[in-house]
């Protein structure tokens, strides 16, 4: 919090200031999540399938499409 308030501000800033903090922390750990999910991966194998699955998916849905498989 030392980067939105000082012994100046006010309650009802230090408020909405604590509430954006909040907000923007929210919007991070998202972000980390949906990046975590979303990212390109690199697969090594020889099967033709595989690497071009590896190529059209997101990693949830290759591990998803995997599990199904066994």
């Amino acid at each position: 919090m030392k980067g939105y308030i000082d012994v100046t501000i006010s309650l009802i800033a230090f408020l909405k200031a604590f509430k954006s903090a909040l907000e923007q922390r929210k919007n991070n750990v998202e972000f980390k999540k949906f990046y975590k999910n979303n990212k390109i991966i690199s697969l090594c194998t020889t099967n033709p399938y595989e690497k071009q699955a590896s190529e059209l998916l997101t990693k949830y849905a290759l591990v998803k499409t995997q599990k199904q498989l066994l």
